[in-house]
């Protein structure tokens, strides 16, 4: 059975798009899903560094990659990011606030008393001065923004997750990923200088084509209503 039409984003998508269903005849370009693409409101009133958690004391990747835990000892690993963090307030002379899922709520702080807010990371990295993070697809956001991400190996993280962690700085960020035992001022220095042409190579290649604008339920609903009427109804959020 064919599909009436196809939906995705970026060049990849309608690459993917032909090489799964060359018969389909119509594809829609869309945003991706994944990224705010209109600015979102200031959460705080300052400056700040952004880290975005990945809930080391229960990960997605405990099923992806059929293992108990991407962290071997999650006391460790937040004392490791703590110390991260330290640096780069010092260095930085702005605090590191928390960006975590609404998915998985912390009943002890384990960041040094540092502020969590929950379910606002696209906001949060929108606005912040550095976005410090691991392989989450939630920093994709800061692909689209264009901001500079400091991508953090560690030594709790099993073998294969600090594999993918270098394969998305190397390949997104054109960066180098960083031991969290290695950083200074000179990383810091590094990630600033940000590649524009790249990320923006990036953003058309996964997240949104040259020429399409607005969001992706905005382009849905106009597709759907454009081409079948009122015989479909309308696509919310």
């Amino acid at each position: 059975m064919k599909p009436d039409f196809v939906i995705g984003s970026g060049i990849q998508g309608r690459e993917q798009s032909k090489l799964k269903i060359p018969k389909n005849k119509t594809y829609v370009s869309i945003p991706s899903l994944l990224v705010a693409w209109e600015l979102g409101n200031v959460i705080l009133p300052y400056k700040y560094i952004v880290y975005v958690d990945e809930y080391a004391l229960f990960s997605p990747d405990k099923v992806l990659l059929n293992t108990l835990q991407s962290v071997s000892s999650s006391t460790d690993f937040f004392k490791s990011m703590s110390q991260i963090f330290e640096k780069c307030e010092d260095l930085l002379n702005v605090p590191v606030i928390i960006s975590a899922s609404d998915k998985g709520l912390y009943k002890n702080n384990p960041f040094d008393g540092r502020t969590i807010i929950y379910g606002k990371t696209q906001e949060l990295i929108q606005h912040a001065e550095l976005i410090i993070g691991h392989k989450t697809s939630a920093l994709s956001q800061a692909i689209i923004e264009k901001k500079p991400t400091l991508i953090i190996l560690d030594k709790e993280f099993i073998d294969i997750k600090n594999k993918q962690i270098k394969f998305l700085a190397k390949y997104f960020f054109k960066q180098g990923a960083i031991w969290s035992h290695e950083l200074n001022k000179i990383n810091l220095d590094v990630i600033k200088n940000i590649d524009f042409k790249h990320l923006t190579k990036i953003e058309h290649q996964y997240y949104k084509e040259p020429d399409i604008d607005g969001e992706f339920f905005e382009n849905l609903n106009n597709y759907l209503l454009s081409n079948f009427a009122d015989s479909t109804p309308k696509c919310d959020k």
